[in-house]
This record gives C-alpha cells, sequence and structure tokens, in this order.
C-alpha cells in the first residue's frame, strides 16, 4: 500500500522482504530479501535508503536508535516506536497525556491477576505487553480461567477492564519531522476473533 501511493508523488520505494515470493515482492521493484529482526539486513538496507520507515512493530528498536545515532534518517523514531510494540509503556504514556483508558495494571503474576478482576470485575482482559497483534495474545477471563492459569505467555502480563463498547473507529495520522500534521478520514473497522476483517470507509454516521 505504501508503495502505490509513493508512486504518485514520484518516491521511489525499497522493501525488506522475508521471502522472494511475498505479495510485496511482487509489486515492488526493489525488494530485499531479509527479517525486520536481522540487524545485518536493517543496516544494508539503510546504506542504500534516504529514509528508513516500518510498518509494522516488529523492528528491534535498539538497532533503529543504533542506526539514527549513526547519521541515518529513521521517521518515525525508535521513540515513537516503542510505544507500538509495548502496551504497557503505551498506556503509561496515555495516562500522562490525559487520555481516558480503561482501568488497567500490570500483573507480575496470577495473584496480581485475581486481585485486579477483583477490583474492577470479572471478566478482565489479559494481554501480552509484547508480540501480540491481530487478536494474538489477547484473552478474555473469568474468575476460574485466571485462577487455572495456562497461557504459555511470560510475566508481566497487561490486566484491562472489560468495558462495553458500540464500534472501533480508527484514524490514521501522518505528522512531518518539521512538525506539519495530516489526518485521513475516520474509519470504521470490524473484528471477528479479534482480528480485523472489514474496514468501512467513511465510518457510518
Amino acid at each position: 500500500m505504501m508503495a502505490q501511493a509513493a508512486v504518485g508523488l514520484q518516491v521511489h520505494v525499497t522493501a525488506l522482504v522475508e521471502s522472494a515470493t511475498s505479495s510485496t515482492a511482487q509489486v515492488v521493484p526493489d525488494a530485499v530479501v531479509g527479517r525486520a529482526d536481522d540487524p545485518q539486513a536493517l543496516r544494508a538496507l539503510a546504506e542504500s535508503a534516504d529514509v528508513l520507515t516500518f510498518e509494522h512493530e516488529h523492528v528491534p528498536n535498539a538497532v533503529l536508535t543504533d542506526l539514527r545515532a549513526a547519521g541515518h534518517a529513521v521517521e518515525p523514531g525508535p521513540d515513537a516506536l516503542v510505544h507500538a510494540q509495548d502496551k504497557v509503556v503505551m498506556r503509561r504514556r496515555l495516562e500522562d497525556l490525559g487520555v481516558p483508558c480503561p482501568r488497567w495494571r500490570e500483573a507480575a503474576g496470577v495473584e496480581d491477576v485475581l486481585a485486579f478482576g477483583d477490583d474492577v470485575g470479572w471478566p478482565v482482559v489479559v494481554k501480552t505487553p509484547r508480540g501480540g497483534y491481530d487478536g494474538k495474545g489477547v484473552r478474555v477471563l473469568e474468575r476460574a480461567e485466571a485462577q487455572a492459569w495456562d497461557l504459555d505467555w511470560s510475566w508481566p502480563v497487561l490486566c484491562e477492564e472489560k468495558v462495553p463498547f458500540t464500534r472501533e473507529l480508527a484514524v490514521l495520522v501522518s505528522r512531518t519531522p518539521s512538525g506539519e500534521v495530516r489526518t485521513w478520514p475516520v474509519l470504521q473497522t470490524i473484528q471477528r476473533g479479534g482480528v480485523c476483517a472489514e474496514v468501512l470507509s467513511p465510518h457510518p454516521t
């Protein structure tokens, strides 16, 4: 999708792809095979680019920091990426900014999960702070399920109260290094099994 938009702006895109048969490799002329978590592949890509960006959060933050320190342009920067990589970091930042959030707590063990659920009410939502996406690393637990914890997850986990909601809306915001901001129309996303299955644009009123 980025490559398609770049054509009209006369921006040349080189993509790092995990397989020569991936969908991106079929449409981006300059597709370099390599893993997004391979520091050597990222450094090689940076050497051939004016600016480096990413499409998901599975890029090592430390490598991006090193690339910036070496003089490579990385936008958005690693300080922004960490908020997509770690849900606990993101929640703390949102609270610092005064953004309304469900009640939440970082849990170091089952007893913390049980105490949180007893405080806010059951069921509760538990999430892996890192590595979860598209419904992965997210569970809604009743007290008995939490007490019989059988999730093969590393601690800590993020606990949050389960809140009723009508629908999920999303908006894409872009900011230049100089601070100019642009937004796109608000969308409605429809989830099935925790995975985005449909996007309605513009969102229904």
